[in-house]
């Protein structure tokens, strides 16, 4: 091929490989009117939270006893919430979502403090940036999370286990309950007390298979329970320092016996999911909503699954 053609070849080459890395991280605009009544924010390294204190997102309590104009329950969400990152991310050695290939155009985790119809909280697999309406500004692009304006972070575990919906988002494409919920409950018995622990330990009678946990939810823990390391992982003085505003620590465990296998599992799934949009012609992170909640998955991530677990 002459030298001209060539170097033609490779510049349309590189700037389709661009246009296509484009469309991957591609960042929807979304109008939130929720956003007009949550009036005050606070920000701290990735994390802004939205929250307000009057009107009908107004959080269930206020009070600031410490003094620093911030109510303690948000002061208690951000220390939850980026506790459960440094565990997350510095201990346990697992990409933070805002690195993932995935999410490149993402600068910011919005977490969003509203009065919501049913549980404690959402996150949502897809960056966008928002706006209250259609002729404002749009924020930076980010990811998202709501948390129900009347939970006490220091009595919850909620915030921590939607940020691990994140982190498993930015690893793979499946969501299937019995994966989604069920490690990322059993991510809170880092955290949790002896009592929380012992009723998960109770679980289950026996052995409990990947297959026997594919139709559940949050009761999948049982199977992901048993994945015990050899080795546990101890939770660094730095984190179990930590104490929420009214001195009721962020961690009451010493270890966690999970920490190695949660590791294995994530990039094993991160692999197959990049394979399986190879093999079913699908681009890398924007599936089809469909695509990404099918059963048809649960055989061959239990298949990838029987490879890294003991």
């Amino acid at each position: 091929m002459p030298g001209i053609l060539k170097a033609a070849f490779l510049s349309a080459a590189l700037l389709f490989g661009h246009l296509v890395h484009a469309q991957e991280a591609h960042c929807a605009r979304q109008v939130f009117k929720s956003m007009e009544q949550l009036s005050h924010t606070v920000e701290q390294g990735e994390f802004k939270l939205w929250y307000a204190t009057q009107g009908k997102h107004a959080l269930a309590d206020t009070q600031d006893l410490n003094g620093n104009g911030v109510p303690d329950r948000i002061d208690d969400l951000l220390l939850q919430l980026q506790a459960a990152r440094d565990f997350y991310s510095d201990v346990l050695h697992l990409t933070p979502p805002l690195r993932q290939p995935r999410y490149d155009q993402a600068h910011t985790i919005n977490v969003y403090v509203l009065a919501m119809r049913k549980g404690n909280g959402l996150a949502f697999h897809e960056p966008v940036q928002s706006r209250p309406s259609r002729k404002a500004d749009s924020e930076p692009c980010g990811l998202r999370i709501y948390v129900n304006n009347q939970l006490d972070p220091s009595r919850n575990l909620t915030p921590a286990h939607e940020l691990f919906h994140l982190y498993q988002y930015g690893y793979a494409m499946f969501k299937r309950p019995w994966y989604l919920e069920g490690m990322a409950r059993l991510m809170e018995t880092a955290f949790a007390g002896p009592e929380r622990l012992q009723r998960y330990q109770q679980v289950s009678s026996g052995p409990v298979s990947c297959q026997d946990v594919i139709g559940e939810s949050y009761s999948a823990v049982r199977f992901w329970w048993e994945q015990q390391d050899v080795d546990a992982i101890e939770i660094p003085a730095s984190l179990n320092r930590l104490r929420y505003t009214d001195g009721t620590p962020v961690f009451t465990n010493q270890s966690f016996k999970h920490g190695e296998m949660v590791k294995r599992v994530l990039e094993e799934l991160g692999d197959l999911s990049r394979n399986t949009a190879q093999s079913m012609d699908l681009p890398s992170y924007r599936w089809p909503v469909r695509e990404q909640g099918s059963k048809d998955f649960d055989a061959p991530m239990c298949q990838a699954l029987a490879k890294v677990l003991h």
